[in-house]
C-alpha cells in the first residue's frame, strides 16, 4: 500500500511539474533575437540609433600598456576589446545617453563596458554622450576579455572568436555584431 501511495504521489508531482512548465512557457514565450551587422544601425533608446563602425582586439602588449596606464591589475591573462560606435539622435530634443547597458558578449562569457579603458582609448573617461537633435557622434569604448572565462584552446584563437554588444534581452534580444 505504501508503494502505491508513493507511486501515485510521484506521478502526480511529475504531472504538476510538467503543467507548471507549460504554463510558464505560455506566460513568457521564447525571446526573439535580432542581430545587427557591423555598420548597420538599430534603435538603442528612444530616438537614439547606434551602429558599430569597427572593433579591435588589442595585442597582448597594447593591452598590458593600457592596464599599466589605468593602474588596473588583472589577475588573469587578458586582452582589451576596443569598439568604435556611432550614435545618432533622430529626435527633436537634446538627449543624454548612458552606454552602461552595452554589454560585450561571446559564447559562454560576457563583460560590461570599462570606463577606464574608454577614457584612455577615446579621450574621455565617461560612458555618457550628449547628442543634439540630428547630431551624430563617434564614441570609443573598451571591454576586458579575461582568459579565465574561456578555455585554453579557445583563448589561443581569441582573435577569431565572435563578439557581440547586447543591450536588450527580453522580449527581444538585440545584438550588435562585431564582425
Amino acid at each position: 500500500m505504501k508503494k502505491f501511495i508513493f507511486g501515485v504521489t510521484g506521478i502526480l508531482m511529475m504531472v504538476i511539474t510538467v503543467l507548471g512548465y507549460r504554463n510558464i512557457n505560455k506566460l513568457f514565450p521564447e525571446n526573439k533575437i535580432t542581430k545587427v551587422p557591423l555598420g548597420s544601425q538599430i534603435e538603442y533608446q528612444e530616438d537614439i540609433y547606434v551602429s558599430v563602425l569597427e572593433k579591435e582586439i588589442l595585442s597582448k602588449k597594447k593591452s598590458e600598456e593600457l592596464y599599466e596606464e589605468t593602474m588596473y591589475n588583472v589577475p588573469f591573462e587578458s586582452r582589451v576589446l576596443k569598439v568604435v560606435l556611432e550614435l545618432e539622435n533622430r529626435g527633436q530634443e537634446k538627449r543624454e545617453v548612458i552606454l552602461s547597458d552595452l554589454n560585450m558578449e561571446s559564447k559562454g562569457m560576457g563583460n560590461g563596458v570599462s570606463p577606464e579603458y574608454t577614457g584612455i582609448l577615446g579621450g574621455e573617461e565617461t560612458i555618457w554622450v550628449e547628442l543634439e537633435p540630428g547630431e551624430r557622434k563617434q564614441k570609443i569604448i573598451g571591454y576586458d576579455i579575461l582568459s579565465n572565462q574561456i578555455n585554453k584552446k579557445e583563448w589561443k584563437e581569441i582573435e577569431e572568436r565572435k563578439f557581440y554588444l547586447t543591450f536588450a534581452l527580453y522580449p527581444e534580444k538585440k545584438m550588435l555584431e562585431l564582425e
